[in-house]
């Protein structure tokens, strides 16, 4: 064979190779909507749903019967609302804590957030304008990327975040893990707040207004709740960012009849901690299983 005719197979084989890769990746793609759409199925019309971000998704165990946990790691709550507009549940528990409005939650968009697959699925049913929320806080290259790897999944499966979330929901159990020592608890301060100088997120608030203003239109019962917090890590947070988080608090209860409950600084054993804003298994199994007992009769009536 010619040296010619060897690098036209050459090509020809990279072009079929590179076929053959991108149709699996495409079918795993579609295996993977086609779950999301089945956990959809599944959670929806619920009396009771937990949502939100990483402190319910380590913090409320769904291992007890009738809880329900749809919260994500790092979920602004531009997604938290769109789930709730999918699920369409009676009541649902949002996670609320002073981290959730800090600035840092608009770098999640540039940090790729939209590789995870629930999130690429939820970003299709955006609309013109959350769509270009999103995009306006992401790079020129970061939209490159996620324009680019929605045509060509095997290039977003190389270069996506590792994600082993459930897709759509579930409790991440972190067992007994605990990483509490002193500086691993002064860098997640660190990285939570003094990185942004403690510069609230205007998009996250927009949203959370969007939130709960949809919730009160459509007769959805909307709980907001403080997860607890290491000793530690709470006693950094300075006042005004409390006093600040306070207000808003209560301007979305007068606004919009939302509930709030503050388990900010409700007592835990140390080894239940994850790290210094979250609970591990063990921690969650225990959080759960007093919110049960202290709200049976309102909360949890679905428990009894």
């Amino acid at each position: 064979m010619s040296s010619k005719k060897k690098i036209y197979a050459f090509l020809i084989l990279c072009l079929v190779s590179g076929v053959l890769v991108e149709i699996y990746f495409m079918a795993n793609k579609n295996r993977q909507r086609a779950q999301i759409e089945n956990n959809i199925k599944f959670y929806e019309n619920k009396k009771l749903l937990f949502a939100g971000s990483s402190h319910t998704l380590f913090g409320i165990s769904d291992s007890f019967e009738g809880i329900y946990n749809v919260a994500a790691i790092n979920e602004p709550f531009l997604f938290t609302l769109k789930k709730i507009q999918m699920l369409k549940p009676q009541h649902v528990v949002v996670s609320l804590n002073t981290q959730n409005l800090q600035y840092d939650y608009e770098n999640i968009f540039e940090n790729g957030i939209l590789n995870k697959p629930q999130y690429e699925y939820i970003f299709e049913k955006l609309g013109n304008d959350e769509r270009n929320d999103v995009l306006s806080r992401m790079s020129f290259e970061a939209r490159a990327f996620f324009h680019t790897k929605r045509l060509l999944p095997f290039l977003g499966s190389k270069l996506k975040l590792n994600d082993d979330d459930p897709l759509f929901g579930g409790w991440k159990n972190a067992g007994k893990k605990s990483q509490t020592e002193t500086w691993r608890i002064e860098k997640r301060f660190k990285d939570e707040f003094e990185k942004t100088q403690f510069k609230p997120s205007a998009f996250q608030i927009k949203y959370l207004h969007l939130l709960c203003n949809y919730c009160k239109k459509n007769g959805v019962k909307l709980t907001f709740i403080s997860t607890p917090l290491h000793p530690l890590f709470l006693k950094k947070i300075p006042s005004k960012v409390y006093q600040e988080f306070y207000n808003l608090v209560d301007e979305l209860k007068t606004t919009y009849d939302a509930s709030y409950l503050n388990y900010s600084s409700f007592p835990m054993p140390e080894n239940f901690f994850l790290d210094g804003d979250h609970l591990n298994g063990e921690g969650a199994k225990r959080f759960t299983s007093v919110l049960i007992k202290e709200f049976s009769s309102t909360l949890f009536d679905v428990c009894k």
